[in-house]
């Protein structure tokens, strides 16, 4: 390669399968849905949203910050965010859902994720029509 060549950037790259196998593991052992897992699928979900271009660079980027605060709770707190339910529980037992509050709530933090890939999915579905 030349000295002062360019890298070239490629796109993460987006499979269908590996969303499916992690939707698929994400329930765990009791029952419950696992933080962890769930973050792995809006992380695979985010590649498909950056593969349609510049124009989803707002998404990609407002899914990335979302994702960041719920594995900032897990790492940081640990067991009480280990299920989607556990992290609930959690947050309601502890007052931790003002919106106000910094950090930011796992509990909303999820809900906005949830949202933003509605309005995604209906702005899609609408697109095609």
């Amino acid at each position: 390669p030349r000295a002062n060549a360019v890298p070239v950037m490629t796109a993460p790259v987006f499979q269908l399968s590996e969303v499916i196998e992690v939707f698929e593991r994400m329930s765990s052992d009791d029952g419950g849905i696992s933080l962890q897992e769930y973050i792995d699928a809006y992380f695979e979900l985010n590649k498909f949203f950056s593969v349609l271009g510049r124009a989803m660079s707002f998404v990609t980027s407002d899914i990335s910050k979302k994702v960041d605060v719920l594995r900032d709770h897990l790492k940081t707190t640990g067991e009480p965010y280990r299920t989607v339910q556990s992290m609930i529980k959690y947050e309601v037992e502890n007052d931790l859902l003002d919106k106000s509050r910094q950090p930011q709530s796992g509990s909303r933090t999820l809900l906005r994720l949830h949202r933003a890939l509605s309005t995604q999915t209906r702005f899609s579905f609408q697109a095609r029509v």
